[in-house]
């Protein structure tokens, strides 16, 4: 919590006196920076769904395949991986087993206008955030992703 000295005045002398306020941070901030790799071939829903995590405070690393996102999980440690369904070539769900195989620990949100959840392995179970989604939503699919 943020500490903030709100001043008042005693109106019998005429002396300020500090009285505390506490003041909350805002309801979409997320306690802890995680690190999330996007996976989205939609330029523009990229870039919103980036912006929406740049707000929450997560640190970001963004690929418009399945092969960019594997070649920057050969190199970056991820704590969630984000990533479309429908990409082209390599789907979202291949690219989800494939990491899961090396990452059983790693965070999975599916970004799809689907309503099914793949199976995927690994010892988190995956989470789905439907198309459209707005900044709370993928702050709740982050938690759970988190197994929080």
């Amino acid at each position: 919590m943020i500490e903030e000295q709100a001043r008042q005045t005693d109106s019998a002398v005429n002396v300020p006196v500090h009285v505390p306020v506490q003041v909350s941070p805002p309801s979409h901030a997320f306690t802890e920076k995680k690190r999330v790799l996007v996976v989205e071939d939609d330029f523009l829903i990229r870039l919103n769904t980036m912006d929406m995590l740049e707000e929450l405070g997560h640190d970001i690393a963004e690929a418009a395949s399945a092969e960019e996102a594997l070649a920057l999980l050969e190199t970056q440690t991820f704590d969630v991986l984000l990533t479309d369904m429908g990409l082209p070539r390599m789907s979202g769900t291949e690219l989800a087993c494939t990491v899961r195989e090396r990452l059983p620990d790693l965070g999975l949100i599916f970004a799809t206008g689907h309503h099914d959840l793949p199976d995927v392995p690994g010892r988190l179970r995956p989470v789905l955030l439907q198309k459209p989604f707005d900044m709370n939503d993928i702050r709740r699919a982050i938690e759970q992703a988190l197994g929080r």
